[in-house]
């Protein structure tokens, strides 16, 4: 006898009345696992996790309601935004720790916990060590060579290449995102050591 699948629980339609031209949606990815919230944002469907994490039953009987609720907050938390906003990103000088903090909130989707933290953490690693101020657009084969030679030093040069394919990897789902016009890896002859 095969088994029922689990519908997955979302609540459509929500809107906020000071920003009528803004619908998101609440709900699942996995039938019971946490909530999401699905808005399109330049022509593309966003859905990051609500923070804080929460699962339908942790919005008790009025579920539905709460949902709204937290839809209508990120309606309008996202369209008070002001473009200085340290996670809206500005292809002409995204910063390494720009790119580690917008990747941390908006790059992983369907992926594993464990996942995301090392490839956030490697990152996060190549960022501190570079620069976080040091705009992505202006990596060169330099830092590349610097990063790889600190971690053959600390005895990871392994884990330094690991980092530089998360690195380019966090680029390219950048340059998808529209947030860097090129990924800098495969720019400049800026080739991984």
């Amino acid at each position: 006898m095969r088994k029922k699948r689990k519908k997955l629980w979302s609540v459509t339609g929500i809107t906020h009345p000071q920003y009528p031209g803004i619908t998101v949606r609440v709900g699942e990815w996995l039938p019971g696992g946490r909530l999401h919230v699905f808005r399109m944002v330049d022509g593309k469907q966003r859905s990051p996790q609500i923070e804080p994490l929460v699962r339908r039953v942790d919005l008790g009987k009025e579920a539905e309601t709460e949902a709204r609720k937290i839809g209508a907050a990120i309606i309008a938390a996202s369209a008070d935004k002001t473009p200085a906003s340290e996670t809206d990103l500005d292809e002409s000088d995204v910063t390494l720790g720009q790119l580690a903090e917008k990747y941390k909130l908006d790059g992983f989707h369907r992926t594993t916990a464990h996942y995301k933290r090392d490839q956030v953490a490697a990152v996060k690693r190549f960022a501190t060590l570079i620069g976080e101020d040091v705009p992505v657009a202006e990596v060169k084969p330099s830092h590349l060579a610097k990063y790889m030679a600190k971690r053959i030093e600390e005895e990871h040069g392994p884990a330094g290449k690991a980092d530089l394919v998360a690195f380019g990897i966090a680029c390219n789902w950048a340059v998808e995102e529209g947030h860097l016009d090129e990924n800098p890896l495969m720019s400049k002859g800026a080739r991984r050591p």
